[in-house]
């Protein structure tokens, strides 16, 4: 029992690192859209924004393969 509780919560937190990705990634979008940055805050805009992505598509890598490791296990 003790091994399904810890699962859960490793489970739990990452879906609340998926989310927190998610959240990131929508703020650097929506900063980007803002028509006062100068070129070069444009530029760097978008290396934060590529970051983003990397760590929300990293995020999302880890809870599919979670996922697929726990789908395994059940059906063994």
């Amino acid at each position: 029992m003790k091994l399904l509780k810890e699962k859960d919560l490793k489970l739990k937190a990452l879906m609340i690192e998926q989310k927190k990705a998610w959240e990131d990634l929508r703020e650097a979008q929506y900063q980007l859209k803002n028509p006062l940055l100068w070129p070069n805050e444009v530029e760097y805009m978008k290396g934060i924004l590529a970051h983003k992505e990397q760590e929300y598509q990293r995020v999302n890598d880890e809870l599919r393969a979670y996922m697929n490791e726990k789908g395994g296990k059940q059906h063994a």
